[in-house]
């Protein structure tokens, strides 16, 4: 998978750039989801969140993400960029961009992405607010104890 697609990194980075990754004659859509750090959770408000991963086991699954939504959805390509460290309230934490001959297609698969790399891959969160610091339970589990 080109590192330009899929990774890791402390600095901020330009979704535009991400996006322009995917570029090729036969796409007609890209479309790029963006997450920001919230500054109000149901936990409360947050300053910051510092994000940690287990890096190779998270570029992985990460990589292994977008072999699956090519493979499940009629997309040419998809491109994953997760930010690690700490991160103020309004700071990009993620983009998620997936390219294709069609709109809902592109949609489709998006949505797909970033659902299951919340789900899936090995990143953690630690709020940081002026009443103290919470971890932030991982979706998976969170999904799990909804659902039994």
């Amino acid at each position: 998978m080109d590192p330009r697609k899929v990774r890791l990194q402390r600095e901020t980075c330009d979704p535009a750039e991400v996006a322009a990754t995917l570029a090729g004659a036969e796409v007609g859509a890209v479309v790029t989801f963006t997450g920001t750090v919230k500054g109000v959770t149901e936990a409360g408000a947050v300053e910051r969140i510092e994000f940690s991963a287990d890096e190779p086991a998270a570029l992985a699954q990460m990589e292994a993400l977008c072999s699956e939504a090519c493979e499940r959805f009629a997309i040419h390509d998809a491109a994953l960029v997760h930010r690690v460290g700490l991160l103020e309230a309004g700071e990009l934490i993620v983009v998620c961009c997936a390219a294709a001959a069609h709109r809902a297609d592109a949609f489709r698969a998006c949505e797909w992405l970033i659902d299951t790399l919340k789900q899936q891959v090995p990143i953690w969160k630690l709020e940081q607010a002026s009443d103290g610091t919470r971890w932030v339970a991982p979706q998976h589990e969170v999904n799990c104890g909804a659902n039994g």
